[in-house]
């Protein structure tokens, strides 16, 4: 379960400040499916691509990629407790 204090972009789809429960959908296909749970209601499920980090952590561990100011936070890399292995955001290239 994550709390975000601001909004959250999370592959396109714009998840508002509060409580979530990120859930890694067991898929006989494809293991890289991330679905977010908000009170009780599925707001997105999305695809990613494994990533993987030299050092284990005790708890969730969450990165963001730069964005401009004021801009919403946008999600790039979820690891859960004790593993090496996470799941890593895809988002559109984008062009000025």
């Amino acid at each position: 379960m994550l709390t975000f204090s601001r909004d959250v972009e999370i592959a396109g789809k714009m998840l508002p400040a509060g409580r979530y429960v990120f859930r890694l959908l067991d898929s006989p296909t494809n293991r890289h499916v991330v679905q977010f749970d908000h009170t009780g209601r599925i707001l997105a499920t999305i695809f990613t691509i494994p990533a993987s980090r030299v050092t284990a952590a005790n708890d969730t561990r969450i990165t963001f990629e730069e964005q401009p100011a004021g801009s919403p936070f946008q999600l790039k890399k979820w690891f859960y407790p004790g593993n090496l292995d996470g799941e890593e955001f895809i988002y559109p290239t984008r062009t000025n």
